[in-house]
């Protein structure tokens, strides 16, 4: 059995969701780098905040982007 390729399935539409893809890949991404680096790398508790700041930013423009497709 062959697999189904989303460029197959859709057609035309194929060029737009692969935009739509690489925008959301871009910040889930960094948001799981970050997360990984925070338990291999930050320490003190000012570090694991400044971490999650910057991962709720991250989560916040995902969020974003989302919207923007409804």
């Amino acid at each position: 059995m062959k697999p189904v390729l989303i460029r197959e399935t859709l057609g035309d539409q194929s060029e737009k969701v692969s935009d739509i893809l690489h925008a959301l890949s871009q910040p889930i991404t960094a948001l799981e780098c970050g997360l990984e680096l925070s338990l291999r790398k930050d320490k003190t508790p000012a570090e694991l905040r400044a971490r999650v700041r910057s991962s709720l930013s991250t989560a916040r423009l995902l969020h974003q982007r989302l919207v923007g497709f409804q």
